[in-house]
């Protein structure tokens, strides 16, 4: 990764697009901020990594407990009753 001032990077836009593209990721740095340049493969790229580690995390603890339907074989059968009147007020 090289690393431009704005100014530079502006004067020399076209070999910081050509870098980005041969050399991977740019830096382009402007009042103490940093930007990068960078193509959009790289970028989808660095999305699928993104998505991969913001999965929830799962213990082994947790992957080894059964779930909440094996645990408890309940059926709670329906009623047919009617419904009770409740006086309100």
């Amino acid at each position: 990764m090289t690393a431009w001032a704005a100014t530079q990077a502006k004067a020399k836009f076209s070999e910081v697009l050509d870098k980005a593209e041969t050399e991977g990721p740019q830096i382009v740095r402007r009042r103490k901020q940093e930007f990068v340049v960078m193509t959009r493969e790289e970028h989808d790229a660095a999305q699928t990594v993104k998505k991969e580690l913001d999965e929830p995390f799962m213990s082994a603890w947790e992957a080894l407990q059964p779930s909440f339907k094996e645990r408890y074989d309940v059926v709670f059968p329906r009623l047919k009753s009617k419904p009770r009147k409740i006086k309100l007020g």
